[in-house]
């Protein structure tokens, strides 16, 4: 079985499973909903090129993100990605940035598919959606 290159992954990310009973609302009055860490690991975020973005636009496609790590079990696409640190966000100001001056907010990334390559269980391919945090 062939491993996956480690040394690509230099980017720290964790998937989220929402987690029922625990949205919150904010000032619109909009249900957003709560998000509980399911696996933190290292990984490749690589952003589409034109090509790519320019052909799955043209099927309809909305993903702007390859994002590659090890395969574990249980990730599905109802899940998102956050990459950056957690700490930077304050629940208790409706979701707003809390990092200060120069810090940079998480990003976060809703889950199109999720392709486990050669179905050998050691590399997953993600395509994703960057969105702002609501």
């Amino acid at each position: 079985m062939r491993a996956a290159n480690a040394g690509n992954y230099r980017h720290k990310i964790t998937f989220q499973s929402a987690t029922p009973g625990t949205d919150q609302v904010n000032s619109f009055g909009e249900r957003i909903p709560g998000w509980t860490d399911f696996w933190t690991t290292w990984a490749s975020i690589e952003p589409l090129s034109g090509r790519e973005l320019a052909t799955l636009r043209s099927q309809g496609g909305t993903e702007t993100h390859r994002i590659k790590c090890r395969y574990y079990p249980g990730l599905n696409v109802t899940m998102q990605i956050r990459y950056g640190p957690a700490d930077q966000f304050d629940d208790a100001f409706d979701g707003a940035f809390a990092g200060g001056e120069g810090a940079m907010p998480p990003r976060l990334f809703r889950i199109s598919s999720i392709s486990n390559i050669e179905e050998r269980n050691y590399e997953l391919w993600i395509m994703a959606e960057e969105f702002l945090h609501p």
